[in-house]
């Protein structure tokens, strides 16, 4: 979990923000941080590995979380390179009925395997889009994955969500 947090109904409550505050947490990012380092301890307890989308990456995350980058590859690169073993999600959602030349394309090892490039992201800042996608949606052809780094990419993952499947293309 830990995906898609935007902190508004935590920002709304009196509650949280007054613990938040006690805690001296900046901002929800903060807070997820802190619940994110809570539910890992209990996971440690039972002898469990957590695995986290790429938005718990956070500094001072223990390094037995496994991220699983699905934003983009950037994101698979920044985690592996932080010392977490990494799974890439993102480059083959079986949903988005891309063609098997883009599905093959999305190496988990490539900081650009997958992600929105340049020609994409021009257009997409033109759309009402803009708002919500941030920069760990962009392709970086700079970054880069040394030995070490490449070794922690655990591999791909081929994922289906199903809010996005008709009748007609789950087969």
């Amino acid at each position: 979990g830990g995906d898609e947090v935007n902190g508004i109904d935590w920002n709304a409550n009196p509650r949280i923000r007054q613990f938040m505050q006690a805690r001296g947490f900046a901002d929800v990012r903060a807070l997820q941080a802190y619940f994110i380092g809570r539910m890992r301890a209990v996971l440690a307890q039972h002898q469990k590995v957590m695995i986290g989308w790429d938005e718990v990456l956070a500094p001072g995350l223990p390094k037995d979380v496994v991220i699983e980058a699905w934003r983009s590859a950037k994101m698979a690169v920044a985690a592996a390179n932080a010392g977490h073993r990494t799974i890439s999600a993102g480059g083959a959602y079986l949903d988005r009925l891309t063609s098997a030349a883009t599905l093959y394309a999305a190496d988990p090892e490539d900081p650009a395997g997958y992600g929105i490039g340049e020609t994409d992201w021009e257009q997409l800042q033109q759309t009402p889009l803009a708002g919500i996608l941030h920069d760990e949606f962009r392709i970086d052809r700079g970054v880069t994955l040394d030995a070490a780094a490449r070794a922690r990419i655990l591999g791909g993952e081929a994922a289906m969500w199903t809010e996005q499947v008709t009748a007609e293309m789950i087969d």
